[in-house]
């Protein structure tokens, strides 16, 4: 016990716990986000910042040979490799700081790291010339770092995702049959434009008349609305309920919320319920979105920030090499992939997500490129809202002249995923409104709209089309809409609309 207590209080073990503690931390988060992260990327991830921890430490070493003495000049170090954006944007949160990082951008981080010589110097000075031992602190720092690391470890272990189910079943290739139609089989375009609202809404907040794309879509034949809604307020749950025609069984005022993986109901997108039917009658399908996927064909245009993006390693990547940053610029890429789409011989289901108009606003109204990060990244901005949105207009147009063109015979649907939820004037209910708020425009090659209401709900659009078209009998499912605060906080409510 003698030998242990010694060997405790003697050596740095902090130096090797305070890597592992960061590593469990970025893991568990990166369980409820979008980062569908490999295997090997993950044991990449580990060794580059275990070895770059255990670097710093011996770089402290070479300046004090004793272990204690360096292992404490090494925690300062450690903590802002391992956290640099941490506590970057936590001061941030500081407007004196927010308006020098506004005012000289990326000079900070060099403002940044000489603070950080400044007071590594200090400590070093003062450890190296004091002739006390540090036995005792350095035995309270193993102390605090195990407590700490024993948490984080419990936290890891104890994750519990909960599975989302579908409330309703009664789609599925067993219970639907698609009646033929006399020309086949047509293709169906299912085309997300993110954060579209519909022409109600931009009327009403906005002041502006969307008569343009309304009158251009209903010209081309398409069915409109104008006040259609999404039944979930944020792009994974209502994509993901709107392509299975069926509400998601997720608690209400429940703590369940919080242990949803977002991957899971990406993965609800891909493997839908409509492509399950479509397989039934040879359809293939291609996918052109931001949710990767390795059987379905994709065009991958957004790459998520990688693992190191909390880290020193990041700020590197980023002025050294370049990182891969998502990119909404590439939306002529995406265009450019749809039109490239081959007729085949069986029919396919293209499933698109553009992401705009939603922010960063990346374009002026003409599709010229912004290149003002105050204007990119300043979401509550309703004038550069409205002027992507502009631009989103002239793809749209694009997107729909080139499909009928070449696939007169297709199905096509238009639509938005959320409303803008951005707006900060208004009161809390429009506001609410606001972010269900939803384009929605659909093509049948046979004008067969009967039936369809102004204000339809995204989560019945294949119902409506697959009765209209196909000559099913689904049920028209009740119009509700959940709010979803933020994608870690509980649901507020469930109404019926």
């Amino acid at each position: 016990m003698k030998k242990f207590y010694s060997i405790f209080i003697d050596l740095p073990w902090y130096v090797l716990m305070v890597p592992f503690i960061f590593i469990l931390n970025e893991l568990r988060f990166v369980f409820f986000e979008y980062i569908s992260t490999t295997t090997y990327n993950k044991i990449v991830f580990i060794s580059i910042i275990f070895f770059s921890d255990l670097i710093i430490f011996v770089i402290c070493k070479l300046f004090i040979k004793n272990k204690i003495k360096a292992g404490i000049l090494s925690i300062l170090p450690l903590l802002f490799f391992n956290h640099y954006f941490d506590i970057f944007n936590y001061f941030l949160n500081f407007e004196i700081v927010s308006e020098i990082f506004n005012s000289i951008h990326t000079k900070i981080h060099w403002f940044i790291l000489l603070i950080l010589a400044i007071l590594e110097t200090g400590i070093f000075l003062l450890i190296r010339k004091t002739k006390i031992s540090f036995r005792y602190f350095n035995f309270y720092l193993n102390i605090i770092f195990i407590i700490f690391l024993f948490i984080e470890v419990y936290k890891y272990m104890s994750i519990n995702q909960y599975h989302i189910q579908f409330v309703n079943n009664d789609i599925n290739e067993k219970k639907v049959d698609l009646k033929k139609p006399e020309q086949g089989f047509p293709d169906i375009y299912f085309i997300i434009y993110d954060s579209y609202n519909n022409y109600h809404s931009l009327k009403k907040y906005w002041g502006y008349d969307n008569s343009y794309l309304k009158n251009y879509l209903v010209s081309m034949g398409f069915w409109f609305s104008e006040k259609s809604q999404c039944n979930y307020n944020q792009t994974e749950y209502s994509v993901s309920s709107t392509i299975n025609s069926s509400y998601l069984d997720i608690p209400n005022l429940d703590e369940k919320i919080k242990r949803i993986n977002k991957i899971e109901l990406i993965d609800l997108i891909r493997n839908n319920k409509i492509i399950r039917v479509l397989k039934k009658y040879k359809y293939n399908f291609k996918e052109f979105s931001l949710f990767k996927h390795k059987n379905i064909s994709y065009f991958n245009y957004f790459d998520v920030e990688n693992l190191f993006y909390r880290t020193f390693i990041y700020l590197m990547q980023e002025k050294i090499f370049g990182v891969s940053k998502p990119d909404y610029l590439k939306t002529n890429d995406i265009k450019n992939s749809i039109f490239k789409t081959n007729k085949e011989n069986n029919p396919f289901f293209v499933y698109v997500h553009f992401p705009i108009p939603h922010y960063p606003y990346f374009f002026d109204s003409n599709g010229n490129k912004i290149t003002d990060l105050n204007k990119n990244f300043n979401r509550t901005n309703k004038f550069y809202y409205l002027s992507q949105l502009k631009y989103t207009n002239s793809v749209i147009k694009e997107v729909t002249e080139n499909i009928i063109k070449h696939d007169k015979n297709s199905i096509i649907i238009i639509q938005g995923d959320h409303g803008f939820r951005f707006l900060t004037s208004e009161m809390a209910s429009d506001i609410d409104d606001e972010g269900f708020s939803i384009l929605n425009a659909i093509y049948l090659p046979d004008s067969n709209y009967v039936g369809f209401p102004d204000t339809m709900n995204a989560i019945n659009t294949f119902r409506y089309i697959f009765n209209n078209y196909f000559d099913t009998k689904l049920k028209i499912l009740e119009n509700k809409r959940t709010y979803i605060l933020d994608s870690h906080e509980i649901i507020n409510k469930t109404q019926i609309y």
